[in-house]
């Protein structure tokens, strides 16, 4: 038996197995990546309908009379949700470890007008719980309230 022959062998097997675990997990990758696209495309669609028809935030819970009252047009309503679901959607496609504003995001969150409709509309009905909700919040310094106290203890 010829050893180099026999390693090399082995070394094209090994090399072959990773390749196929290689191309097994970028498959699992794209199929979710494309998954996720077309999710946020179909939820970025339904909520452009908000622009025309913002009677629909009341299937989020959300009135009419509770945007009016905000001081904040329609428009601008429809702006920022599809703004804020655009951010989603990039840092849940993009994942990193950490999420750093630009600059634009920082001067749109400096805005009183969309502190208010990130708490009042948008915040947990229309974006997710996840990195970006948590980092708006950080941002904003918006803790969740704790648990009441159990009275038994």
């Amino acid at each position: 038996m010829d050893v180099p022959a026999v390693i090399v062998s082995v070394a094209s097997c090994v090399v072959s197995v990773l390749s196929a675990l290689i191309a097994v997990r970028a498959l699992r990758t794209q199929r979710l990546v494309a998954a996720q696209q077309t999710l946020f495309a179909v939820s970025q669609k339904a909520r452009d309908m908000v622009a025309d028809h913002p009677e629909l935030l009341q299937l989020h819970g959300i009135s009419e009379a509770t945007v009016a009252g905000l001081g904040v047009s329609k428009q601008e309503t429809a702006y920022l949700i599809m703004s804020f679901v655009s951010g989603e959607a990039f840092y849940r496609l993009m994942d990193p470890p950490e999420i750093v504003f630009t600059d634009y995001r920082k001067a749109l969150l400096d805005n009183p007008k969309v502190k208010l409709v990130w708490e009042k509309v948008i915040r947990k009905r229309l974006v997710s719980s996840g990195k970006f909700l948590d980092a708006v919040d950080c941002y904003y310094k918006i803790a969740e309230p704790s648990a009441a106290p159990d009275p038994a203890a």
